[in-house]
């Protein structure tokens, strides 16, 4: 997730803007964590589903793999002022995504 006013095309914002889980390591990166540390063990394959929840009281942002529930990501995730929006960065050409 990450806001849409300071979103950069073509640009590293897995690190200055939003909060992501990298498919590839299964690492998290947000604007508040400058090195990627380890939220599921694997690489999320192809066919399967990433749903992301962002609890807006709590000020959380979670990730359910397949169904199953990882537990909250990410912890006060301030969005005051701002809405967060889905947000997908590739690091490869050729890769892609589906939403649903």
């Amino acid at each position: 997730l990450a806001p849409k006013e300071n979103f950069r095309l073509n640009d590293k914002n897995w690190n200055s803007c939003g909060w992501y889980l990298n498919c590839y390591d299964g690492h998290l990166w947000s604007q508040n964590d400058k090195i990627g540390r380890t939220y599921y063990p694997s690489k999320i394959r192809a066919g399967e589903t990433v749903e992301v929840k962002y609890n807006r009281n709590l000020k959380s942002i979670s990730f359910f793999i397949n169904g199953k529930d990882f537990g909250i990501a990410y912890n006060h995730v301030n969005s005051e002022g701002f809405d967060l929006f889905p947000a997908i960065v590739f690091f490869r050409e050729g890769e892609s995504v589906q939403f649903e």
